[in-house]
This record gives structure tokens, C-alpha cells and sequence, in this order.
């Protein structure tokens, strides 16, 4: 990116997998090296609601003084018993607590959920919207479910098809312009929609649209419907 864009700046993300999974000063070590780089404005961390404590955010909030720093929690669900079925192991109300704990140190933080994980309704999510609208959060980013070949998740859709709703393209735009009138506004939306590999992916098929097409799509159909985020919240 920087050969084409001579002046962006960046974030560190760490990303993949538990980014505050480690020796405490391990883990500084490793934030602060990223934040060394140039043009690094700031990081954000993604990790499990289940795997902070006050020291790690003590230590994250002492850097977060000079940098900018967001946490981000995979929470996927606010059902239990959703979490429970796709082997998550950890609870709605540990994300609930370790939300509030990020607070408490000052943190941006963030939240991922997928809408469309067997089982849920279209109801759910927009309970779960209702839900999340009741958190300090700052941020949230969205997925659709993504049925992977050759997973876990590819073997409960052969058996059990009737556990997934339609996510076509059509009923997914549908959802999420319910699921924001139904999220407090003052919450950022990161994104609406995730995009896995086309020779991985077994279902939905939306023909390779991208992120920034289906926002387009969203943001035109809400002007059409004379909707907003958080039209619904009360």
C-alpha cells in the first residue's frame, strides 16, 4: 500500500487467532514493536472475551496514552446456546463483562458477531442488535455465515440443512437494514459482510460482490426506505 499511497497511515492488527493469549511482557514487547514501525498510528487488538484480565488491559491502557488502541472481542452471538453448539467456549455474559472491563481502562473496544450461525432465526439477530445496543461498545463488524469446504460447519449443513436460514443476498440486505434500525446509532459499523475464497466457499453464493458494492446496495435501499440506524431503538 505504501508504494501506491504515498501519505496513508496505518494500524497494527492483530488479527488472527488470541492476541492477548501470552506472557504479559511478551505481549508488550510484541505491541510496542509494532507501533514502532513508521507510519504505525496505532493498533488494534482482536482476542477472546475469555482470555483478559485487568493486568494485560492496565498494560494496553498505559500504551494506549500515546498510541491509538481498540479491542475487539469475537463474540459471534448473544445466545448461549448457539455459542455452546459451535464449540466457542465462552458465555454471552463473559463477553458482557469483559466489555465492561475495557471500559473501565478507557479502551476503545469492539465487537464481531455472525448472523446466520445454525440454529438462529431472524429474530435472533435482531435481538442480538437490542442486546449489543445496551454495551459501550464503539465498534461492530458484521459477517454473514461463510460454510467452508471441508469443515465442521460443512458436515452439520449436508445433515442438518434446515438449521441454516436463507442467506441469500437478497434476504441478508433484508436482515441487516432490521438489524441496524435496531442498534443504537452511536455504535460504528466496521462492516456489514465478510468474503471468503470462491473455491472454498460452499454457501451463500452472492456471485463475488464485494464489501464496498454491498454497502452501496445497503446505504441506497435504507435512503429508499426512509431508515436509519437505530430508527427501531427505543
Amino acid at each position: 500500500f505504501s508504494e501506491k499511497y504515498k501519505s496513508q497511515r496505518y494500524f497494527a492488527y492483530f488479527q488472527s487467532y488470541t492476541n492477548t493469549y501470552k506472557n504479559i511482557n511478551e505481549l508488550e514487547k510484541i505491541y510496542l514493536e509494532a507501533l514502532n514501525y513508521d507510519k504505525i498510528e496505532g493498533m488494534v487488538v482482536a482476542t477472546r472475551p475469555d482470555c483478559v484480565n485487568d493486568e494485560i488491559f492496565e498494560m494496553i491502557s498505559n500504551i494506549a496514552k500515546n498510541k491509538y488502541v481498540s479491542i475487539e472481542f469475537g463474540a459471534e452471538s448473544t445466545n448461549d446456546k448457539t455459542l455452546k453448539f459451535i464449540n466457542r467456549g465462552h458465555t454471552w455474559q463473559q463477553t458482557v463483562d469483559a466489555v465492561f472491563l475495557a471500559k473501565r481502562y478507557n479502551l476503545n473496544c469492539g465487537l464481531h458477531f455472525i448472523l446466520g450461525l445454525p440454529g438462529e432465526t431472524e429474530n435472533d439477530f435482531y435481538e442480538h442488535a437490542k442486546k449489543i445496543s445496551k454495551l459501550p461498545v464503539d465498534t461492530l463488524k458484521l459477517h454473514q455465515l461463510q460454510v467452508l469446504k471441508e469443515t465442521k460447519l460443512h458436515e452439520i449443513f449436508i445433515s442438518n440443512p434446515e438449521l441454516f436460514i436463507d442467506l441469500s443476498f437478497e434476504n441478508y440486505k433484508k436482515i441487516i437494514i432490521r438489524f441496524l434500525e435496531n442498534l443504537n446509532q452511536n455504535i460504528i459499523i466496521d462492516r456489514l459482510t465478510s468474503e471468503s475464497p470462491k473455491d472454498m466457499l460452499i454457501y451463500p453464493n452472492w456471485n463475488g460482490m464485494k464489501n464496498f458494492e454491498i454497502v452501496h446496495i445497503i446505504n441506497n435501499e435504507m435512503k429508499k426506505k426512509n431508515t436509519w440506524q437505530g430508527k427501531e431503538v427505543k
